[in-house]
Parts: structure tokens; C-alpha cells; sequence
């Protein structure tokens, strides 16, 4: 550390200054230096040592932590350091020194006196290690040296990293697990996986040491790979085998290098972020969803209120009962017609003007005076006018409703049409917002539906394709196509080929299980699962309850619900497993919950379905009595609790 500190201190700025600093004054520096750090404890002098690097690194603009960690990871891989950086130039180094030495010997007398006397090994060799530093190296000889000392320490460090990231390649290895093992013929998708979760650039699945011992000479057939997996038996590998023989191939062989996996962690730390950046937009189209959705029910509720002031309406009822007409004529007393015609205004006008304006319309609601009258504000409902843009909007109104006759009349049939049930005002909207979408655009085509009751021809299912899912679920294609083919082996064969291994051509020609082949492959993967765990998950993947889940399910199901396929194990089931095995709302259930966290002790902390907390026997009885408002029977409780309590904890 000593050694460390006088060469940082006599380090230049510009490497390329390197021989500003003769020797005298070099030697006055070292001196002080020296003098300075001798007078100090070997305490003190780490912990001044460990000042100044860190004062470094903060002023470069760098965290406390990472500084910290980045000294630990030195501290650990110390030697490969000094291997890369400090033996090539000290060989170098020494070695000139010894030529000078030779020279001064070979001179004798003839040498400076006055150099001889002021000649320090020391200074001397200190120059030498400042001058031939890896940065200042500029010959092809040098640069070659430090690029073979580079390409060891590469490898070592690479080789000691691998070694302590066995909790990540254990997590990857328990994505294939089986039946408590992974089968022999997975070691390949294992290895993948690994690469491709640590982005090594195919360096490790590519590498011939790591297939020989690991890998398969030829994949097998199909028919025998949907029985291995169907069926019990076969060579299989549990974790403490496969660590052994891969920690085995790492010490023996140059595997992965410590720059692939550097460059790994960059490429993670991007997709973190791209992903982060995903999901930050999709909570914001799902904030906008929401939004629209109370919008909707906004209008709804509007729509709703408005439709019963219509219905109730004199005059409306006039035209849905008696056959009456809104054209807009001012009529009087004696004219022809006037008695198949209601009012050209008043507060029905004023009500359908609203109705206009809820389904899309622009126009507003606008009061009118007779000519003979000055316009004010204050005017009755009485004096709203049914205008030309009215029935204009009116017109257009009847087109939407497959009218024949688009004359801006109101009229029985197109009220009837128009005033629809509650749940139907959202359909008929969009339809008029079409069309006057289509109308702003100057659309010549066919215009609209005949048939307001017609739906819109639904669009075949889009299924996502595995490389979206697993930018979604972040999974690697390796642990994606090793899913696939445990679901391709639960499909059902064709009828007409019972004993040819069934295809599944996701996303394209995309196939499904039933509910039994379901239940046997979950129960093959998680024994633990209970009935009503698994009818309650199917009942939320299977979101069209036709009985089958298709591939893209299936992986939902794997990631969301956590029915991993890494062996046994179990997992309480989420307030929505609960509400949906009970037929109960999601607010109940949560309710429930926040009542069974209210009686827990002070020093317990519930984080239920992860790690729930447990609740005692006469907790339990008093919570039901409190939530029951009524006593509970001491015998009926003790038989369900002999039933809850099944492994007899008491809690």
C-alpha cells in the first residue's frame, strides 16, 4: 500500500509528461512522502488511503455504494490485478534497471561523478514504472505484453465470477426442473438458458468443453421426448451434479471471459430499462382505459337520467304513443295538419337538443326568442326552438339508424330506435362518432349499418408471439420453447393418427389442452396443488370458458398465478383465487384480510400470499363472532377448526 501511494502521488496528469520530473526534485517529493506515511500507524494509513480513493471517486460524480463495492471486488480479485498491471511493467522495469546497472560498470571512471552520486535505484525504478504504465505504452513489443497479461486476467476473472453467480444459474436451472430433477436431454435448454440470461453472446452454449460434457449428440424423437416427459424414468440431474461438473468445466477450461460478462451486465441494465420504460407505458394506457371507462359510465348514468326525463315528456310520449311529428313548422290552431303535430318548441326540444349533444353532436343547447320578441337569457324551456341544425343533426341521426327517409323529421320509428336500453347508449355512440367521423372526412363509401343491432365482424384472436412473451414475462427463448414442448406433450393426438406425436405450430397453427390434460401436467409439476386452487386459476385462464387453454395461457398462467414448473411446492392462493373459488367479490375478500391483519399482535407483520402471518386459535373465534355479530358454537368451531388446523400448529 505503501508503494501504492508514492507511485499515485508521483502519477502526472498527462501521461505524456511523464519525464518533466528530474530526479532531485522527484527525490525531495519521495523523501516527504515517505517521511509522512512511516510516521503512521498501519491503521491510519489504510484508513487515510481509503480517504483519498474515496474522495476521488465522489468528486468523479460516483455513489458511496458503488465505490464500496467496486473496493470490495478489488480487494477480492486483487492478484488478477496485479497480474494485468503491475508485474508486466515491474519485469520491465527491473530489467532496465538492471541494463543501467551494466552500463555504469561498464563505463566505471568514465561515468559522471556528479550522476553516480546523485543515481538512486529507487527513483530510478520509480520513473521506470510511472514511464512504462499500460496507458503510456506505445511500442508494438509492450502493447503486445499487456495484451497476453490482458487476455489471462480476462479469463481468470471470468472464471472466478461464473463461480460466485450460482444462486442466478441456480434459479435458471430450476425453471426446468421436473419432478424435482431436469431430465438429461434439457442440459442443452439449461446451458442456453444460462447464456442468454446473462447475455454472454452465445460465448458459453458455444463453447466445445461445455458440449461435450453437457450437451447431446442428436435430439431426440419426438414420440420418445412426450413420453420421457409423460412418464417417470431416465437419467436426471438434480442441481448439486449439474454445479459440480459445471464448476469443474469452469476451473479446468477458459470458459467465459470477465468482458463478455461486463458486457452481459450492460445489455441486462438496458433491458431492465426498456422494460421499465414498457411498463411505465402500459400503466399509462391503462390509467387512460380507466379513465375512459368512468367516462363512459360517466355518460351512462347521464345518458340514463335523460332517458327517463324523455319518456316522461308530454310530447314525446305524444310522438312514441300517438304517431305525432316534430318538423319544425310553426303551426296554428286550423291548419292543415296541426293536430299529427307537436310544438316547434319548448321543453321536448330543449330534451332532444340534450340527447343530440350526449350522442356526439356539437351543438349546444341554445335558447331562441320569436322575432317579435328581444332575445334574453332568461327565458323559459318554453321558448326553445327546434332549428334547421337540429334537424340536420336529426338527419344524420336517422341515417345512423338505417332509416329510409333522412328528412330530419322526429318521428316514432327513429325515437324508438334512438331511446335504447341504458347498456345499448354506448353502441348507438359510437356509431354516430363514426359517422361524423366519416361525414369531417368526406367519406363517398356505403356509410353505416342498416341494422342497429348488427355487430361489427369480430377479428380473429391476435396471439403474442414468443418473442414478445418473453419480453413480457422476461424469460429466455430457451425456458420459452422448453415450456412449449411440455405443453405440445399434453396435447391430444388427432383422431386419425392416435400414435404420431401431436404439433403444436404456435403462434400460427396454435393448439389447446383440455381441463383433465391441464389438471394431469399441473399436478405432475405441483403435487401440493389443491382442487380448489386449480379450479379457481382455470376459471381465471380460461377468460372465454370454452374448457382449453392454448399455449399463451399456459405461460400466463405459469408466470402470473406462479405455478412454476420447478417442483414441489406450494403457495397460498391470492385474494383473487379466493374470490373466484368462493364466487365472492375481490372488495370482500380484501375486507376479510384487513380484519385479519387488525388482530394480529403488535410485533407481527403480515404479507400475505408471500409470507403470511398466523392468527391463534381464540383470535380466530372472536374475529368470526365480530364479523358475524353473532356467538359461534363452541362444538361447530372446534370441528372446523380441526379441519383448518389439518397439520396441528395452532394458528
Amino acid at each position: 500500500k505503501l508503494h501504492s501511494g508514492l507511485l499515485e502521488e508521483l502519477k502526472p496528469a498527462d501521461p505524456s509528461q511523464a519525464h518533466v520530473l528530474e530526479p532531485p526534485e522527484m527525490d525531495q517529493r519521495l523523501e516527504r512522502r515517505r517521511s509522512s506515511l512511516e510516521m503512521m500507524s498501519p491503521e491510519a494509513l489504510r484508513k487515510r488511503i481509503e480517504k483519498d480513493r474515496l474522495k476521488a471517486s465522489l468528486t468523479a460524480g460516483r455513489s458511496r455504494n458503488s465505490v464500496v463495492a467496486e473496493q470490495d471486488r478489488k480487494i477480492v480479485d486483487f492478484d488478477i490485478y496485479l497480474n494485468q498491471v503491475l508485474l508486466p511493467v515491474l519485469a520491465q522495469s527491473l530489467d532496465s534497471l538492471c541494463r543501467q546497472l551494466n552500463r555504469m560498470e561498464e563505463k566505471g571512471d568514465a561515468f559522471d561523478p556528479k550522476a553516480r552520486a546523485r543515481f538512486n535505484p529507487l527513483t530510478w525504478l520509480a520513473q521506470q514504472l510511472q514511464r512504462r504504465h499500460p496507458r503510456c505504452a506505445r511500442t508494438p513489443r509492450r502493447q503486445a505484453l499487456y495484451q497476453k497479461f490482458g487476455e489471462w486476467s480476462d479469463q481468470e476473472h471470468g472464471r472466478r465470477e461464473m463461480l460466485r453467480m450460482k444462486d442466478t444459474i441456480h434459479q435458471v436451472f430450476n425453471g426446468f426442473v421436473l419432478r424435482n430433477s431436469v431430465q438429461k436431454a434439457f442440459l442443452p435448454k439449461v446451458v442456453n438458458a444460462i447464456d442468454d440470461t446473462l447475455k454472454l453472446g452465445s460465448v458459453l452454449k458455444s463453447n466445445p468443453h461445455v458440449q461435450r460434457a453437457l450437451g447431446v449428440v442428436a435430439p431426440p424423437d419426438r414420440n420418445a421426448m412426450r413420453m420421457s416427459i409423460r412418464s417417470p424414468g431416465g437419467e436426471t440431474w438434480s442441481f448439486a451434479r449439474f454445479w459440480h461438473t459445471f464448476a469443474n468445466l469452469l476451473l479446468e477450461h477458459d470458459i467465459v471471459p470477465y468482458s463478455a460478462i461486463e458486457k452481459g451486465a450492460k445489455l441486462q441494465e438496458q433491458e431492465v430499462q426498456e422494460r421499465l420504460e414498457r411498463e411505465e407505458a402500459q400503466q399509462k394506457m391503462e390509467e387512460r382505459r380507466q379513465q375512459k371507462e368512468e367516462d363512459q359510465r360517466r355518460l351512462v348514468q347521464e345518458y340514463t337520467g335523460l332517458r327517463e326525463r324523455l319518456i316522461a315528456d308530454p310530447q314525446i310520449q305524444a310522438m312514441l304513443e300517438e304517431g305525432k311529428l316534430l318538423t319544425g313548422d310553426d303551426m296554428r290552431p286550423g291548419d292543415v295538419g296541426y293536430e299529427n303535430e307537436v310544438p316547434p318548441k319548448g321543453p321536448h326540444v330543449a330534451l332532444l337538443t340534450e340527447l343530440l349533444s350526449t350522442m356526439g353532436f356539437e351543438r349546444q343547447v341554445q335558447r331562441m326568442s320569436t322575432p317579435s320578441e328581444p332575445h334574453d337569457q332568461e327565458l323559459e324551456e318554453e321558448e326553445w326552438y327546434w332549428t334547421d341544425d337540429l334537424a340536420k343533426d336529426w338527419s344524420l341521426l336517422q341515417e345512423v339508424c338505417g332509416d329510409r327517409l333522412t328528412d330530419g323529421v322526429v318521428e316514432k320509428g327513429t325515437l324508438e330506435k334512438v331511446l335504447v336500453q341504458p347498456d345499448g347508449f354506448l353502441l348507438l355512440k359510437s356509431r354516430v362518432e363514426d359517422e361524423l367521423e366519416r361525414v369531417a372526412e368526406g367519406d363517398e363509401g356505403e356509410g353505416t349499418s342498416n341494422s342497429m343491432t348488427s355487430a361489427r365482424p369480430a377479428s380473429d384472436k391476435t396471439r403474442p408471439s414468443m418473442e414478445s412473451m418473453c419480453q413480457k414475462y422476461g424469460m429466455t427463448m430457451s425456458r420459452m420453447t422448453w415450456l412449449h414442448e411440455l405443453f405440445e406433450s399434453f396435447v391430444v393426438p388427432e383422431p386419425d393418427a392416435p400414435k404420431d406425436a401431436p404439433r403444436c405450430g404456435y403462434p400460427e397453427n396454435a393448439k389447446s389442452i383440455h381441463k383433465p390434460q391441464m389438471r394431469e401436467l399441473v399436478y405432475m409439476v405441483n403435487s401440493t396443488l389443491t382442487d380448489a386452487e386449480f379450479e379457481a386459476r382455470f376459471r381465471r385462464i380460461d377468460q372465454d370458458s370454452d374448457g382449453e387453454i392454448e399455449f399463451d395461457e399456459f405461460v400466463d398462467w405459469v408466470y402470473n398465478d406462479d405455478i412454476q414448473v420447478v417442483g414441489a411446492g406450494s403457495k397460498k392462493m391470492s385474494l383473487e383465487d379466493l374470490a373466484a373459488a368462493y364466487g365472492e367479490p375481490l372488495a370482500l375478500m380484501k375486507h376479510l384480510l384487513k380484519c385479519f391483519r387488525d388482530r394480529l399482535q403488535e410485533d407481527q407483520e403480515d404479507n400475505y400470499p408471500e409470507v403470511p402471518a398466523g392468527l391463534a386459535k381464540d383470535s380466530v373465534k372472536e374475529l368470526l363472532e365480530a364479523l358475524t355479530l353473532n356467538r359461534v358454537d363452541g362444538r361447530d368451531f372446534e370441528a372446523d377448526w380441526q379441519i383448518v388446523d389439518a397439520n396441528g400448529r395452532g394458528v
